[in-house]
This record gives C-alpha cells, sequence and structure tokens, in this order.
C-alpha cells in the first residue's frame, strides 16, 4: 500500500469476513494508509484542492463530458485487490469497480476503462483529469474529504489480526503486542496500522512493515512476524492460503468506509453518482457486490460520508 500522498461507531467493531477463494492474489494490497499530519503535507494538500479548483473551473462538468465521449475512466491504485483491481482481460475488478460499473451503467454510461497507477499519483491524477474518477476503495478521513468529494460509502471494514492457529501468543491489542518487546509485527507502511501501533506503544523495531500482501503472509509463514495487522477483507480474500491461521478481531478497532472519489468541482457527477447507489442498494445489486468479494453488507448500508469524513 504505497502512498506517497494519501487518498483515503455506530458500527459493529468486530468484524470477521468470510474467506473467498480463486480470486488472482497478484494485485493485493489494501489502501488503509496516511502519511500523517504534518506542515509539508498540510501544504501538499492545500496545493492539491487549489490545483482542482483551477483545473475544475475550465471545465466543471465532467458528467455532460463522459456522457458526450461516450466512455468513463477511472483511476484504480495498483495492489489495490480485493477492493479494486484489473483482470488478465484487462477489465476492471473488485467490489469498488463492480459498484461503480453498475452505477455508472445506471447512468447511461456502459464503457468503463480502468487506469491503474500509483497511490500516491491517484488523487493528483484525478486534478489533472487524467481520469474522470477513482474507484478503488479509499478510506474516507476529514483530511481527504478537504481535497476531494466522496460519494456514499461503497465498502467498509475493520482492523484484524492473523495470527498462528490458536492464537498461542494470546494476541488481541496493539498493546499486548507492545508488552512483549520480542515480538514482531507486520503491517503495510505509513498505514493507520502503523499510527494504532505506534499510538499503543509498539516499537518501531517491532515492526516489519510491507506493502505487499503475499510478502506479509509469507512473513508470518516464515515465522518472522508473529502476528500481521489489515483490514479484515485483506484476509478474506487469502482464501486457502490463510489455512493454518487465524484472524481475531483487534480490540477497540473501528469500522472504516471507502468511496468512490471525484474532484471539488464535480458536485453534479458526484450526486448523480450517490442517485444511482441508492438504486443499486434498492435493487440488492449492491448488496450483492459486496458479497462477492467477502465485504460485511450492513456497515457499507449503515454508514455515512458524513459520519466518515469527520474521521481524523
Amino acid at each position: 500500500m504505497p502512498c506517497a500522498f494519501p487518498l483515503y461507531d455506530c458500527l459493529a467493531t468486530r468484524t470477521v469476513l468470510p474467506k473467498m477463494r480463486g480470486f488472482d492474489m497478484t494485485m493485493n494490497q489494501h489502501p488503509n494508509v496516511t502519511t500523517g499530519a504534518g506542515p509539508l503535507l498540510a501544504s501538499l494538500m492545500a496545493a492539491v484542492v487549489l490545483t482542482g479548483a483551477v483545473l475544475g473551473s475550465a471545465r466543471a462538468d465532467t458528467l455532460a463530458d463522459v456522457q458526450k465521449k461516450g466512455y468513463v475512466e477511472i483511476g484504480i491504485g495498483s495492489g489495490g485487490f480485493p477492493y479494486a483491481g484489473v483482470g488478465a482481460d484487462g477489465k476492471p475488478t473488485g467490489a469498488a469497480p463492480d459498484i461503480s460499473i453498475a452505477a455508472l451503467k445506471r447512468m447511461g454510461i456502459n464503457d468503463v476503462r480502468a487506469r491503474v497507477v500509483d497511490w500516491g499519483a491517484l488523487i493528483p491524477g484525478l486534478q489533472a483529469r487524467r481520469f474522470d474518477l477513482v474507484s478503488t476503495g479509499m478510506f474516507m478521513n476529514k483530511q481527504r474529504c478537504a481535497a476531494v468529494l466522496f460519494s456514499q460509502p461503497d465498502t467498509c471494514s475493520a482492523q484484524t489480526f492473523m495470527v498462528p492457529k490458536g492464537n498461542p501468543k494470546k494476541l488481541h491489542s496493539f498493546a499486548d503486542v507492545a508488552a512483549d518487546p520480542a515480538l514482531k509485527i507486520t503491517m503495510a507502511p505509513g498505514s493507520m496500522e502503523v499510527r494504532a501501533a505506534k499510538a499503543a506503544g509498539v516499537k518501531d523495531a517491532q515492526m516489519l512493515t510491507n506493502s505487499d500482501v503475499q510478502s506479509k503472509l509469507k512473513l508470518l509463514q516464515s515465522g518472522r512476524v508473529d502476528v500481521w495487522v489489515d483490514p479484515s477483507d485483506t484476509f478474506s480474500a487469502l482464501g486457502e492460503q490463510s489455512a493454518g491461521f487465524d484472524v481475531v478481531a483487534v480490540d477497540g478497532a473501528v469500522v472504516q468506509c471507502a468511496g468512490a472519489v471525484f474532484r471539488k468541482a464535480d458536485v453534479s457527477f458526484r450526486d448523480a453518482y450517490d442517485q444511482a447507489l441508492e438504486q443499486l442498494k434498492a435493487s440488492g445489486e449492491f448488496q450483492a457486490s459486496l458479497t462477492r468479494y467477502g465485504f460485511p453488507v450492513e456497515p457499507a448500508l449503515q454508514a455515512s460520508r458524513d459520519e466518515m469524513c469527520e474521521r481524523e
């Protein structure tokens, strides 16, 4: 989940998802990434918002543009399955694109093309109009909502641990890991999991960060780490590869939700998309897409953009 520039309790805090089989894991990474607050980041975010305002003022009606040209290009962060990816046929796949494709179809747009870029290039690429929206499972928070527009939530998940079968070291929280300096934990670099671990007292020397899902799995399988933390959907997508391990809810973990991302100027586009999203929910198509990729349904139905955009 590399992300030099981030695009990210009324719900249940313990989410254990069903396992999925048959999915290509070559694109597995989770978009739960932040670089933390700071003067440099604040300046960068301000620059992006300003750039978006300037570009948006020149061409504000993206919805009319895509309807005229007959297709829409969606930005996808590399390595984000099961949130998003591109199949062997070059077509977008994963929960977020599935939902977007269905919503856009209801808006009269049937041709959806994927542009896969590094995570750090997603918001700048959107603002520079290299694609029309982003559909890749970006978590919402206050900082991101200041830079871009989000749709209503489409996918939600919670932090979970993967540990050897039986959880022999009885790990249920980051505090449990911090309590024993000999323990090692792996997670994505710059992620919210890193922040949570540090806040609980986990030392840098205990953390082996890695962006690739398969690499983190190998760290756990080889015994180089005692626990792997990621959002629950990451583990549900492993299928049979997770044999010999248990998924354990992290004490105090909150559900986080993602949505499709639009430029600040594209209010009409985002609002039309939200209306289509409501139609998908009413038809059951929304729920079917989430179930297909192992995501919980109820959190995504209950959560709201306003609530998620207040999260730090």
